[in-house]
């Protein structure tokens, strides 16, 4: 081919190549394109921001500035419109860096077993040059920008297709999308980044009332993504404190000082030394709930500003405000029946959070919880005795709810033992709540305050949770100059532990004892005026169907307090070891405490029906029968009290305390004497007894027939049960026999019958 023809087929392929819809060669370094051939391509739409976009038709591509490379940029993804709270698992913070003229590399900020310390900035550059930093994305370059200081790259299927940059294809509703039905309704600028708003559509197979009725379901979701650069500041990492709950990442840090590696927690937390946090509140919520978030932002700000934050938050309800980017929290009404739930995004290399999602409705305060609040607070917050849908009551309890999910946002874990903190006189003295709060935790699980009489004074407002003690001190952990340990020791973290007393649901004092008595007196006193509160509520509240249920749930209240009492017996607390503050690992429970804790259960459930409960007036409507509730809140108080894990513990305080510790053997014989009556064979066996004695003793025999020897062996608890359950049985068996009253000789016939099925002639494997 001649020279001259050269220059023609050169402009001849250049007119081709910019033809083609937004695609590149993949051999070569360098880029195909000018930016002049690209952006003169028929169509092309130019949507200004900090990365620009350029779209033609469904193809898009981004424009990535040099000085955004190897800079944190956050990338997230959410559902905003329709019905969904959806935050993609993929909204993280990722890095671009060039590999060549024709690929940009994407990272993501990952949590490593290895990370530099401040000593030797170059060990982070060698890990990345190591690949310990995976390679996560890889996106092709169409051209250099207008002034060749940007890349431009396809992003074309991440837009279009559930998976990819904005991977949204954990999501079932969005996992397969008709691009038919799909497509992009926006592109706008944000600070230092862009938003596109796209819609999703697809068609499922789903059941609609029961499986055998399967139909398709056609579902269309608006999602918005985000991607923006992340401002060029370090936030100092704060260790973790065994004393506070927060959420942590872990490094494994090499010292290149001292030739060592450490691994070592890092608190989540907000970076307030900037422009305050954005607090988006949606607009279509109804006024009277966008209250209980401002309430309780409001209690959380008044804690941030006395850590030292000058001001913490920014409130508004701008639509445009709405997105997941850096500095945000919203709040969404909606997709929060169980409660308001919420979603944060968080560099996993510092722990900065960067973002968050709260959602919320008043869904999540239900007819159950308005009967709850009805039956521990009727007299004391008359609202409710009035009204048990009184609209004041559910801002008023949302607010609650949302405190609790605001401590999660701001990086807290829920600390079940900080709830116990005080006693029963300062939780029912009106100027000690007033300055206190009820609970040293709002973080804690959502509990009424159920102690104060009716003729003590305290304020509907003291009733409900809020912003205390615990959290502040909290809050100067993580945010302020003070690093001081909580005021008392049972305010120290700790999640749940069911062998705690102290971390159980609803316990609400250090002590125990007293605090489900006087819950208790003022639960007889709800009771007695059920009936007539009913009476003189609205018409459509007003039913017997509805009063049989709020009686029932006193049943339920004296069950919690019954078994609260119970978790005393066997109890034992377990804190962290802080040097000089807390050195003792373990706590148990006081002899004395347990002794009375058992005298309580013995005259107020395990002796009989509690007569507060047999008024014929409310028995006579109630759907649920009292005597059989009462059976068996006695059965589960029974099977909680003789368990190998209680059993174990007391066995472990003996070995510890010695004679200053409540025994196995004096469980036991509290057992042998207050339901079998010491197996005396002159007494009949009421009713109750019976039914007692039959739930006791299978309950035991299931546990151990599935508990083999060896393993029986291994726990002390598990040998202490199966010890009592043979020693008992032969016990029974004598009975049968030798028992003076028929009625009774039948009765433990049957039950050695029971348990020779259940035990006894069991093939061991």
């Amino acid at each position: 081919m001649q020279k001259k023809y050269f220059p023609q087929l050169l402009q001849m392929l250049l007119c081709v190549a910019a033809c083609l819809p937004m695609t590149v060669s993949a051999q070569g370094n360098a880029t195909p394109l000018t930016f002049e051939q690209f952006i003169s391509q028929p169509g092309v739409v130019k949507h200004e921001a900090y990365f620009n976009i350029y779209q033609k038709d469904d193809r898009f591509c981004l424009e990535i500035p040099f000085s955004a490379l190897g800079r944190d940029v956050l990338v997230s993804a959410q559902v905003v419109e329709g019905y969904g709270s959806f935050v993609s698992p993929a909204s993280d913070v990722v890095r671009f860096e060039r590999h060549n003229n024709q690929m940009l590399y994407m990272r993501r900020n990952r949590s490593l077993d290895v990370q530099a310390d401040s000593i030797d900035i170059s060990m982070n550059d060698a890990i990345r040059g190591s690949m310990m930093l995976p390679i996560d994305k890889s996106f092709t370059v169409m051209t250099l920008g207008e002034k060749g200081d940007s890349y431009i790259v396809d992003i074309s299927g991440d837009v279009n297709q559930s998976s990819g940059l904005f991977d949204v294809s954990k999501n079932g509703a969005l996992s397969h999308p008709d691009p038919s039905r799909s497509g992009v309704t926006g592109i706008r600028a944000i600070n230092n980044g862009v938003a596109i708003n796209v819609y999703r559509s697809q068609t499922d197979n789903m059941a609609q009332g029961s499986m055998d009725n399967m139909q398709d379901v056609a579902q269309t979701l608006g999602l918005e993504f985000i991607i923006q650069l992340l401002p060029s500041k370090n936030m100092a990492a704060i260790a973790e404190s065994a004393a506070f709950g927060f959420q942590t990442i872990t490094r494994q840090e090499f010292d290149m000082k001292n030739y060592g590696a450490r691994r070592r927690n890092y608190i989540c937390r907000w970076n307030f030394s900037g422009e305050p946090v954005t607090v988006f509140i949606d607009p279509v919520a109804p006024a009277i709930f966008q209250q209980s978030v401002r309430n309780a932002v409001a209690q959380w700000q008044q804690a941030l500003v006395k850590a030292g934050v000058k001001e913490p938050f920014r409130i508004t309800s701008d639509v445009a405000e709405r997105s997941l980017s850096y500095g945000h929290i919203l709040f969404c009404w909606g997709n929060a029946a169980s409660g308001p739930n919420s979603n944060k995004i968080i560099d996993p290399m510092t722990g900065e959070i960067m973002a968050a999602r709260v959602n919320f409705t008043d869904m999540s305060v239900d007819e159950d919880l308005l009967e709850s609040y009805y039956i521990l607070a009727r007299h004391i917050d008359k609202r409710i005795a009035k009204d048990m849908n009184n609209i004041e009551v559910r801002r008023d309890i949302l607010t609650a709810q949302l405190v609790a999910e605001i401590g999660n946002v701001l990086g807290m874990k829920a600390n079940w033992r900080a709830k116990t903190a005080f006693t029963p006189s300062q939780l029912c003295s009106p100027s000690w709540l007033h300055q206190h709060g009820m609970a040293a935790s709002a973080t804690s699980p959502l509990q009424f305050n159920y102690l104060p009489s009716a003729k003590s004074g305290v304020k509907a407002a003291a009733l409900l949770p809020c912003v205390s003690d615990y959290d502040m001190a909290a809050m100067k952990f993580a945010y302020g100059k003070g690093k001081k340990q909580p005021a008392t020791k049972n305010q120290y973290f700790s999640a749940e532990d069911k062998g705690d007393p102290y971390t159980i649901k609803g316990t609400l004092s250090t002590d125990i004892l007293e605090a489900c008595r006087l819950g208790m007196e003022n639960l007889k006193e709800s009771y007695a005026h059920l009936h007539k509160d009913f009476g003189s509520l609205p018409k459509e509240q007003n039913s017997f169907t509805k009063e049989s249920h709020v009686a029932v749930g006193h049943v339920g209240k004296m069950e919690q307090y019954l078994n609260q009492i119970a978790s005393l017996v066997g109890g034992r607390s377990k804190y962290p070891i802080i040097r000089g503050v807390s050195e003792q690992a373990t706590v148990y429970v006081p002899r004395q405490q347990q002794l009375a804790a058992l005298s309580y259960l013995e005259n107020n459930i395990l002796n009989g029906i509690p007569q507060w409960l047999l008024r014929p007036e409310i028995t006579k409507i109630c759907s649920g029968n009292m005597k059989s509730m009462s059976i068996g809140t006695a059965n589960g108080v029974l099977k909680k009290l003789m368990s190998a894990d209680v059993l174990q513990t007391l066995a472990e305080q003996e070995r510890h305390e010695g004679s200053n510790a409540y025994t196995a053997a004096e469980l036991t014989d509290f057992i042998n004497r207050v339901v079998f009556a010491d197996f005396d064979k002159t007494l009949p066996v009421s009713d109750f007894k019976r039914k007692t004695q039959i739930a006791l003793l299978l309950n035991v025999a299931e546990y151990v027939a599935s508990h083999n020897i060896v393993m029986g062996m291994q726990n002390e608890g598990n040998c202490l049960l199966q010890v009592w359950l043979v020693d008992t049985a032969k016990k029974v068996a004598r009975l049968a026999e030798e028992h003076a009253d028929q009625d009774s000789r039948e009765h433990f016939s049957l039950l050695k019958m029971r348990l020779d099925k259940m035990y006894f002639n069991k093939n061991i494997q």
